[in-house]
């Protein structure tokens, strides 16, 4: 019988050792797994946070062109404000009458300020 009890507790003993081998493996790959996971979680946040900067980064060049833009428009409109201002006094010269040159300076003041749409950008121009 003491052959038996000592084959029952070789058994018993190689079952205890290969749970905890085992149990030790499954725990091993669970961290390697969970460092995976998180390892791939950064990388995206990385690339997701990259793409966001290039996008700001190109809108707001965009935004700085367009405003520029705008600024140019604006100063050509009023440098033909005044311009015409300046040609409707002095072709007036105080006088209720208008004179044929007058009238002509006010019928084509229309036209001048079409050109200066000119300067807005073409995709933003209202019609």
């Amino acid at each position: 019988m003491n052959g038996f009890v000592l084959v029952l507790a070789s058994i018993c003993l190689s079952c205890v050792v290969g749970v905890v081998t085992g149990y030790t493996s499954a725990q091993k790959e669970c961290k390697a797994q969970i460092l995976r996971i998180e390892r791939d979680a950064q990388e995206a946040r990385a690339s997701a946070l990259e793409a966001i900067n290039a996008r700001l980064k190109t809108e707001t060049e965009r935004g700085e062109k367009l405003s520029q833009e705008l600024l140019t428009a604006e100063s050509r409109l009023t440098k033909t404000r005044e311009e015409l201002r300046n040609e409707i006094t002095r072709s007036t010269r105080g006088r209720a009458c208008l004179d044929a040159r007058t009238v002509r300076l006010l019928n084509n003041a229309g036209n001048r300020h079409a050109g200066a749409d000119d300067a807005l950008p073409k995709n933003r121009r209202r019609t």
